[in-house]
């Protein structure tokens, strides 16, 4: 799959608060998330993290690897397989996003 947007890095309270969720819905871990925001919502094909087998989802944004936080303000293209990433299972950051393990950058 490829996949082009823009990378911006959040805070734990920014990215609630882009992603429209209730402040009290997850404790602010203190953690920075590294997202891709896409210039078009995209379907993306990603196993699920439970384990139950693929899954294919319309998403705006992708969840990136820590090691893509230098890429922050930066328009990328990445590719990745439906094995680079899962979909969440549990309710943690960011929301409804595939996350990423690794994605090689092509632009």
């Amino acid at each position: 799959m490829i996949a082009t947007g823009s990378v911006r890095v959040f805070s734990h309270s920014e990215l609630m608060d882009y992603q429209q969720m209730n402040p009290k819905a997850l404790p602010d871990t203190g953690r920075y998330y590294a997202v891709l925001i896409l210039d078009n919502p995209m379907d993306v094909t990603m196993q699920s993290g439970d384990g139950s087998g693929d899954d294919t989802r319309n998403v705006g944004i992708i969840g990136l690897p820590e090691d893509m936080m230098g890429y922050d303000g930066q328009k990328i293209t990445i590719s990745f397989t439906n094995t680079d990433g899962h979909w969440q299972t549990d309710v943690s950051l960011p929301m409804n996003a595939p996350r990423m393990h690794q994605v090689k950058v092509v632009e």
